[in-house]
């Protein structure tokens, strides 16, 4: 049984109006995967979907951070999250794809396996991962949401981005 897509609809309004309502429910998303993760993230926090770009790496103990990538005179840090989900480390190579996401003012590449493109979910229908995940994991996927026996994640971009394994590169400790 799918408990997580239920929804209470109200009797009493006139079907007509709760499908308006529902229609503002719906925002866009792109869908992707690391690993066996699949998740969407807002489409409204993607700037592009880039491949084949040489990442330079940044050596120490973070493995967050893989390296850093040249995009167009911008440099973006390249973000790999795919070991702190349980996978092993993504190769870096001519064939990776990524995800540029932007926070206010800062933009960053997310390392990905697979882009499958956009998907429309209705709000309403995402559930709290915390229930279900480990605490790392839903750190930065607060929600989730059943499709087709397919359990999808919601990524937080701005988790990232406040991740403790970044602390060591926000301005403040910089200074």
């Amino acid at each position: 049984i799918n408990r997580l897509n239920q929804n209470i609809v109200d009797v009493t309004k006139p079907r007509t109006e709760n499908k308006a309502s529902n229609a503002s429910n719906f925002k866009e998303f792109i869908y992707a995967r690391i690993g066996d993760f699949h998740f969407v993230v807002e489409i409204a926090k993607v700037v592009e979907i880039i491949q084949g770009f040489d990442v330079t790496p940044v050596y120490g103990q973070n493995k967050f951070v893989r390296g850093l990538i040249n995009l167009r005179g911008q440099v973006l840090a390249c973000i790999d999250i795919s070991i702190y989900l349980g996978c092993s480390g993504l190769i870096l190579d001519e064939r990776n794809k990524y995800l540029v996401l932007k926070h206010e003012n800062q933009e960053f590449a997310l390392c990905i396996d697979e882009v499958f493109g956009m998907r429309s979910h209705d709000l309403a229908g995402f559930s709290n991962s915390s229930l279900v995940l480990a605490d790392e994991i839903a750190e930065l996927f607060p929600r989730l949401i059943e499709n087709n026996a397919q359990t999808i994640l919601e990524l937080s971009v701005d988790s990232i981005i406040q991740s403790r394994y970044l602390e060591p590169f926000h301005k403040e400790k910089l200074n």
